[in-house]
Parts: structure tokens; sequence; C-alpha cells
């Protein structure tokens, strides 16, 4: 909880102190008929922010992330990339900024023990979505 709070407390402060031109009423991240759970954000550089979230497009719940320009592009293809892809269920994902351009994701993971209350996973991606 503590590290969460400081998240958000680094977020809202990049946030407000970041010059954004997108477009009105929003920029779409990821649109489409699967459901979305556990939404996520951290900074990138030059105005960049980084969201992560969990989906089922491939039928199990995966995590993924985007990246946006400072004018709201989507740096990362039109629908992110996957973070995991594993079997099983992955979700709840949280992520921080790595202070250049990528970001560090964690989320739980069921992959080998779909009855529990499942493992804490990690993965850096770096800031071409590699």
């Amino acid at each position: 909880m503590f590290f969460r709070n400081i998240f958000l407390t680094v977020l809202v402060f990049n946030i407000l102190m970041s010059q954004f031109d997108w477009i009105d009423d929003g920029a779409p991240l990821r649109q489409g008929q699967h459901i979305e759970w556990q939404r996520t954000a951290g900074d990138g550089i030059d105005g960049e922010i980084i969201i992560g979230w969990s989906d089922t497009r491939d039928s199990m719940r995966d995590v993924y992330v985007q990246k946006l320009d400072e004018d709201g592009e989507k740096l990362w293809g039109e629908n992110g990339i996957a973070v995991t892809k594993a079997f099983g269920r992955q979700e709840d994902p949280l992520l921080v900024g790595d202070g250049q351009g990528g970001a560090y994701v964690v989320w739980i993971d069921y992959r080998n023990e779909p009855d529990t209350k499942g493992d804490v996973y990690a993965q850096h991606v770096l800031s071409d979505g590699s």
C-alpha cells in the first residue's frame, strides 16, 4: 500500500507538471470487446506516460502495456504490447517508470497455482517496448 501511495503521488505530480496537447474528451488507449481489469500508469520521458492493464483478448487474462507520447500518440502499437501471455490468469498489474522511457511491471500470476493466492512476477519493459 505504501508503494502504491507513493506511485499515485508521483503520477499525479507528473501529470500536473506536464504539458499535454491531447484531443478533447481523452485519447483511447485500448478499445474492444474484452474486459479490462486493474489499470495502472507511470511516467516515461519527455512527457510520455506508460499505461498497464490486464485483459482477456486471447481468452486468458494477461498483462499489457501501452506508451503514449506528449501528444497522446500510441508508441507501442495500436493495442499495446503483452508483458506476459502465460497460461492461467495474470492480473492486478502495477508499474513504475524506469527513468529511461521504460517501466517495471509487477503482477499477480496464477500460472503455477490456479487455486491459491498466486505468485508475484515482475518484468522490465524497455523504452522501445522490448
